[in-house]
């Protein structure tokens, strides 16, 4: 029996080492399609480039940010048992974030 099994599998093999592009969000792909449909905005430089490097820059970090939970609700907390008071009830403060990705 051969120990072919055991070794890593080259998952490269027979490709061309094109490194393949990082996929764009959702909000990114349709905000440079709503530039490209206006009439307006289409070769708006300025907007082009806020949807090339900015946007998902900015998408990247508000990802990672909640409007509701994680330390929104320990910072509150903390305030309240200072003024003896209980903790906020947290059954309709489902996270939600900035950003929706799709």
């Amino acid at each position: 029996m051969s120990d072919e099994f055991l070794e890593p599998l080259d998952l490269n093999a027979g490709q061309d080492d094109e490194v393949m592009p990082e996929p764009e969000l959702l909000t990114v792909s349709l905000f440079k399609q709503a530039i490209q449909d206006s009439a307006g905005n289409a070769n708006d430089a300025i907007l082009k480039d806020f949807a090339e490097f900015v946007l998902p820059n900015l998408m990247k970090q508000l990802s990672g940010a909640t409007a509701k939970g994680g330390m929104f609700f320990e910072r509150i907390d903390a305030r309240r048992k200072v003024e003896g008071k209980d903790p906020v009830r947290r059954d309709n403060a489902a996270d939600q974030s900035l950003l929706h990705i799709c």
